[in-house]
C-alpha cells in the first residue's frame, strides 16, 4: 500500500506582505475550503535567503501546496541603487524556497512574478511567451533578472524531476500593507502619500518627471481570490497630467505639477492573457482604477488595516512554466 494521502496544507512566503495580507483577508471571508490548512510566514519566520533556515521551515510546514510571494522588492529608485542586491538577494529567496519545496514533496508551487521581467524594447501587446525575447529595463534589470529565473527553475524542475512548478505575472498591484515611502516605494502608493500630503495647505502637487507613461493596476483585496488563476482587463491608460487620473487629481488643492521629462521607467506594458482563460463568474470589477485611486488619499491613515473596497480588473499570465497555474 502506498502512502496516505496528506491533507492540504498551503505554505504562503511573504504572507505580511501586500499581497499576502490580501489572501489572509480572503482565507479569512471564506475561502478556505474544507481539509485546507492555510500557513502564512514572513521574514519573521524564517531567513529565506538562507538555505538552512528555509529548509528548516519547510519541513516543519509540510506544506502539499506552496503561494510564493517572499521577494525584495522596492520602487524605482531603490532598485537604480541597489541592482546587485536585488539580485542576490532573490535568487538566494527563491532558489531556497523552489528546491526546499521539492525536497519535501510539495505538490504544486505557484511563484508571483512581476510584469518588470519583460523585455524592454518589445511590441504590444506582451505575454507570457515573450518573457525571454531581451534584456529588461536597465533600471531594475537585477531584480527582473532573478524573477526570470523563476521561469528558468520552473521548466527546469519540470523537465527533471515533472515537479508542477509554475507562476504568476500579475500586473501593478496597490492597497494596504504597501509601503508608501515616496522614494522608496512603487508609483501608485507613492502618488497616494503625495496626494494625502497635498490635502494640506502648501504648494502644489508635484508629481516628479515620471513622463507620460502608460501602466495598469489591480488591487490585492480583490485579485488574492483569483489568485493564481488569470483574469483579463481592459487596455493600459496613460499616466501623465492630461490622463483622467492627471486631470482628476489636479482638480485638488494647489493644482497638479507634473513636468515633462524622459524617465528611466518603462513607457508602457499592455498585457494580454493566454488564449482560453476566462473570468471566474463571480469576478467584476467593483469600480475604476481612477475612481479607487481617488478614494484611497481619504483614508490613508487607516490605510495598513482596512481591506479596500474599490478596484479594477487585473492581468494575470502564467509563465509558461506550466499548463496549469491553479494549486
Amino acid at each position: 500500500m502506498g502512502e496516505p494521502q496528506r491533507s492540504t496544507r498551503i505554505l504562503v512566503t511573504g504572507g505580511s506582505g501586500l499581497v499576502g495580507r490580501a489572501i489572509q483577508v480572503v482565507v479569512a471571508d471564506g475561502a478556505r475550503l474544507p481539509g485546507e490548512d492555510w500557513v502564512f510566514v514572513s521574514s519573521k519566520d524564517a531567513d529565506l535567503t538562507n538555505a538552512a533556515q528555509t529548509r528548516a521551515l519547510f519541513e516543519k510546514v509540510q506544506p502539499t501546496h506552496v503561494i510564493h510571494l517572499a521577494a525584495m522588492v522596492g520602487g524605482l529608485f531603490r532598485n537604480m541603487k541597489y541592482n546587485l542586491d536585488f539580485w542576490r538577494k532573490n535568487v538566494h529567496i527563491n532558489d531556497n524556497v523552489l528546491h526546499s519545496a521539492f525536497e519535501v514533496g510539495a505538490r504544486k508551487v505557484v511563484s508571483c512574478l512581476s510584469t518588470c521581467i519583460f523585455p524592454d524594447k518589445t511590441t504590444y501587446p506582451i505575454d507570457e511567451t515573450m518573457i525571454h525575447n531581451g534584456p529588461p529595463h536597465s533600471s531594475n534589470f537585477g531584480y527582473s533578472y532573478a524573477k526570470r529565473m523563476i521561469d528558468v527553475q520552473n521548466r527546469a524542475y519540470f523537465q527533471q524531476h515533472g515537479c508542477t512548478f509554475t507562476a504568476v505575472i500579475p500586473t501593478n498591484v496597490f492597497g494596504p500593507h504597501d509601503n508608501f515611502n515616496i522614494e522608496d516605494g512603487h508609483v501608485l502608493p507613492g502618488l497616494i502619500h503625495k496626494v494625502h500630503l497635498a490635502k494640506r495647505p502648501g504648494p502644489a502637487l508635484h508629481l516628479g518627471p515620471a513622463g507620460v507613461q502608460r501602466g495598469g493596476a489591480h488591487h490585492p483585496v480583490r485579485w488574492a481570490p483569483c489568485s493564481p488563476t488569470l483574469i483579463p482587463t481592459r487596455q493600459a491608460g496613460p499616466l501623465g497630467p492630461e490622463s483622467r487620473w492627471g486631470r482628476a487629481l489636479g482638480r485638488g488643492r494647489g493644482g497638479l505639477t507634473w513636468p515633462w521629462a524622459p524617465h528611466s521607467a518603462q513607457w508602457a506594458r499592455r498585457m494580454r492573457c493566454p488564449s482560453g482563460r476566462r473570468p471566474r463568474p463571480w469576478w467584476r470589477p467593483w469600480t475604476s482604477t481612477g475612481r479607487s485611486l481617488l478614494m484611497q488619499p481619504s483614508r490613508t491613515g487607516s490605510l495598513r488595516r482596512q481591506p479596500a473596497t474599490a478596484s479594477c480588473a487585473p492581468t494575470c499570465l502564467t509563465s509558461g512554466s506550466h499548463p496549469s497555474s491553479r494549486p
